[in-house]
Formats: C-alpha cells, structure tokens, sequence
C-alpha cells in the first residue's frame, strides 16, 4: 500500500491503483483490477473468495493452520486453541483467528432452479430502415397514398428473436406521423430484409389501420407471421389514404413493433 492506494502488479508494470474494497488485502494477494478509459486502475476484490470460518488442523506458537471448504490457511491467532476446534476467520489485513464457533454456521437453503417455463416478454424492434416506393424507391419516409408503397425494413431479427413456439399476445406499430389525410393507412406485412435494391413491394395480410400517432395496435395474429417460421420480416403500407410517416434516419422509433409474447 501507498497511503490510500495499492501497488499492483498488472500488465507489464507495477502501478498505483485505487481501492474499490473495503477488506485491505495482503501483500502478494490476486485481486481483480478494473480498467475504464484510461483512468487509473481500480481493485474489485479477491480474485479467489474468502471462506468464513474452518476447523484447527495444527498449531504453531501464534500461528494456526485451519482447513477450511477453500483449502488450508494460515492465521495468526491470539487466545488458545486446540486441534479440531471450529473457529471464525477475519480477513482484514488478514487473516486472523477472531473466534471459536459452538457449531458450523447452517447454509442457506439452496433455493430450487427456475422452472424454465414460458414468460411474459415484451420486445420492441426498431427498423434499420424505412423508403417509399414510385415506380422506384424515391424517398426514405414511408408513405401511404393513391400512387405510394412504402416498407419498415427489419432485417431478420424479429424471426430471429421470437421463437416459432411462443404465442403471440400483442403486436403494435408505432406511427411517427409527418402528415395526414383521407381515409387510414392500409398496413400489411411483407417479406423484405432491406429497402435497398428492393423491387415493387409485395404485401401479405392487410388491414386499414387508423391514424393516431405512438404506439398502435396492428391484428394480434400479425405476430404469427412475423415470429420464427412465420415468412413475413416486417409491416408496410399498400396505398390508403394520404399519410406521410417519418423515415427512420428522422426519427429511429418509427415504424417500430412492439410485439408482447410468451415463450
């Protein structure tokens, strides 16, 4: 120690590093070191636990050796012990012997493993990318019209995420609306990972859906679609009325799904 600081072999070098522990170790004790950003290192803790209490297996003047469910250690100890004693251990600047110990210390009670039966999860997938399509793809905002498609490009990692297994309790789309007018918005679902290099969009199950702005709910067997095995990647809209949602380079929420399942 220097002051209030280690001195730690680490690395190629022997540097200061500041305590993150309150247990002062020993020397040549193997302690764990946290590094971030280049600030000075920080000591965590021992890199091996330190068992509470052991059973005496020899005496040596003031020095002891116990066995402990670690191994064996030796501690200083100032009052008198006899071979196969129970004592408690501190570790401090240690270790010393504190103690003797009437009976061991009872362990907890293990608690019983996670039955790893279906959950509640909620996950929200934001689109990696959002355009239009014209005879062409021609903007990246999405939009619904007479003359317009437009997509919310996923990737794959909504199939990638839901198992085929789980049973879909919501799905919603989240509508971040530049403007609108005439009748809602025909969304439906298509199979595209990307926008780019796309042809004319192809859609899937449709349905009106009203234009209200935030989180929306889209037909709950949508996500039976969308899960693992389901053939579809992501939501759209095929004409309606004239709405214009933001691209995702505008406002990354949009178009994002927010599918509740359990599984």
């Amino acid at each position: 120690m220097d002051g209030n600081r280690a001195i730690v072999d680490f690395g190629d070098g022997r540097v200061p590093a500041d305590m993150g522990m309150t247990v002062l170790p020993e020397v040549n004790d193997s302690v764990w070191i946290l590094t971030i950003d280049g600030k000075d290192p920080l000591v965590m803790g021992f890199t091996i636990p330190r068992p509470g209490e052991g059973t005496v297996t020899s005496i040596a003047g003031t020095l002891v050796t116990v066995s402990t469910s670690l191994g064996k250690v030796d501690a200083q100890c100032g009052f008198t012990v006899g071979v196969g004693d129970l004592v408690k251990l501190y570790w401090n600047d240690g270790p010393y012997v504190v103690g003797p110990l009437p009976s061991p210390t009872t362990p907890g009670e293990v608690p019983s493993a996670p039955d790893g039966g279906p959950k509640e999860r909620t996950q929200v997938f934001t689109a990696t990318e959002s355009g239009s399509y014209r005879g062409r793809w021609w903007t990246p905002q999405v939009r619904a019209g007479d003359t317009n498609q437009g997509i919310w490009a996923y990737g794959a990692k909504i199939p990638g995420t839901i198992p085929g297994s789980a049973t879909i309790l919501s799905v919603e789309v989240f509508q971040s609306i530049v403007s609108t007018n005439g009748a809602p918005a025909i969304f439906g679902l298509h199979g595209f990972s990307s926008v780019s290099g796309a042809p004319a969009p192809s859609f899937g199950p449709q349905q009106p859906v009203g234009i209200s702005g935030g989180f929306v709910p889209l037909p709950t067997s949508w996500g039976d679609s969308l899960k693992a095995g389901g053939g579809y990647l992501g939501v759209g809209v095929n004409h309606g009325g004239d709405t214009i949602f933001n691209s995702v380079a505008a406002d990354g929420m949009s178009g994002a799904l927010r599918i509740r399942y359990r599984a």
